[in-house]
């Protein structure tokens, strides 16, 4: 299977509101892994599933898989740069 991923660094702390303790446990200079496998998704009633995305802390090996609208809200909270 296929997979595109990229790495981020954190520089600064996630600023939101959540009930994921992955979010929350961040720390600056942690190096997180985001991939998306290229595999069908699935369909129901004529639409199509969002693709699951999973985010790696490299830092404490804790994953956090959603889909790409959640995701995105998420990062909006937080700085990073590309690696």
């Amino acid at each position: 299977m296929i997979v595109l991923s990229d790495k981020i660094v954190v520089t600064s702390t996630y600023s939101g509101k959540s009930k994921f303790n992955f979010w929350h446990e961040l720390e600056l200079k942690d190096i997180l892994t985001i991939a998306l496998p290229l595999k069908p998704t699935g369909q129901s009633r004529g639409r199509i599933y969002a693709p699951d995305i999973t985010i790696t802390n490299n830092r404490t090996g804790e994953k956090y898989i959603d889909t790409i609208n959640s995701i995105q809200n998420y990062l909006n909270k937080i700085e990073f740069e590309e690696l």
